[in-house]
């Protein structure tokens, strides 16, 4: 799949992924975020200005694909606001997770302010920072033009030493404000989330162990490795070792076609994050789609969307037994359930598909909160 030159700026100097995977994944962490406080935000500033009309939504570069081949990175604003009069106003957001060893809130020189040619830094005018502090359950809208002031601009350690606008973290606090009920919800929401998001990413990594050590067999213990053809997991091992390597298939569409006779109501949860998989890998490699292939594509989207639904309701919904099978279930189609998210909004950017557009990460999941309380018993059993 082409990335674009921005994507892959992401990729190695943002992310530092070293996958696919691992950078939707963290890119991911800030737009569950960003996507979850939008309603709040929304809330905040209708009362602040007294417009029921007034409308937020979110902008910049991820604002309609945030993990996948057209994520791009912009110095766009992350929310727009447009009030009742058409008048726009623009807020960059960001959190903290934690502020007990803080001692300074930093902020990004290029979001705090645009600099001419040989000219000091200006304040950006058409954007305030909209700030969520987790721990203390806090918000806060501050200016750029208050940043600029009363921040000094220094290195930040945790962000590889690169410069930012540093204000002292008791002269922020100041002008925080209490979130109350709400924002304590929505703060619980983004967390549970994030939950989800690292727990189902787990799967893969226990997929690259059990190749790992088929592999190792093959010298250790001069066992033979066999990849069955016509077998679904073939084709997932074959797309996983591929994969790895960053090869992709020289008729990715004819795969895509292929790996359609594999989808079976009946399979289990484990050959369906295969297939899942399979399909991500296959998909993200068609830079092109035939008119059968979209339609493989859709026929292949529905049936994955049925089998989440029946299996979120028949095996995770009510469970009381929380061993290691249980709890693979729901990680197996979390999994799958991300994969799902991702190339349906793909699907929607990219070909203009007729599909119901993701708008907030893990919708697709009937309980969040529920999800969540199962992997936090099971990981506290452990």
């Amino acid at each position: 799949m082409k990335k674009s030159a921005k994507v892959t700026y992401a990729q190695s100097s943002d992310i530092k992924a070293r996958s696919f995977f691992q950078y939707r994944m963290d890119m991911k962490k800030k737009a569950i975020a960003e996507l979850e406080f939008l309603p709040y935000l929304q809330s905040i500033l209708r009362q602040q200005f007294k417009d029921t009309q007034l409308g937020v939504s979110k902008s910049g570069g991820d604002a309609k694909v945030w993990f996948a081949r057209d994520g791009k990175v912009t110095r766009e604003p992350d929310y727009e606001c447009i009030k009742s009069s058409g008048e726009k106003l623009f807020y960059e957001f960001q959190y903290a997770e934690a502020t007990e060893n803080l001692q300074y809130f930093d902020f990004k020189l290029s979001k705090v302010g645009r600099k001419p040619r040989n000219q000091s830094r200006i304040p950006h005018q058409d954007r305030d920072f909209f700030y969520v502090v987790k721990p203390e359950n806090k918000y806060a809208f501050v200016s750029c033009e208050w940043i600029m002031r009363h921040g000094k601009e220094g290195n930040v350690p945790a962000w590889g030493s690169r410069r930012a606008y540093r204000v002292p973290k008791a002269l922020f606090l100041e002008q925080c404000r209490d979130g109350g009920a709400e924002l304590e919800r929505v703060i619980t929401a983004v967390d549970n989330k994030n939950l989800l998001l690292v727990f189902q990413h787990a799967f893969i990594e226990a997929e690259s162990t059990k190749l790992h050590h088929l592999l190792q067999q093959v010298v250790d213990e001069n066992k033979l490795m066999k990849i069955l053809p016509r077998t679904l997991e073939g084709f997932f091992q074959v797309c996983f070792l591929l994969d790895k390597l960053q090869k992709s298939p020289d008729s990715p569409g004819v795969w895509l076609v292929y790996l359609g006779s594999f989808l079976d109501s009946d399979m289990n949860s484990l050959d369906f994050a295969r297939f899942m998989y399979a399909l991500d890998y296959v998909y993200f490699k068609c830079e092109n789609l035939a008119e059968n292939e979209r339609k493989s594509l859709s026929t292949m989207l529905s049936g994955a969307k049925t089998y989440i639904d029946k299996h979120f309701k028949t095996d995770v919904q009510f469970i009381n037994d929380y061993n290691a099978p249980a709890i693979e279930v729901i990680r197996r189609l979390l999994f799958a359930t991300n994969i799902w998210e991702d190339i349906v909004q793909d699907c929607v950017a990219t070909w203009g598909m007729r599909l119901d557009a993701i708008k907030k990460i893990f919708q697709t999941i009937p309980n969040v909160d529920l999800m969540a309380s199962h992997i936090k018993i099971a990981r506290d059993q452990q």
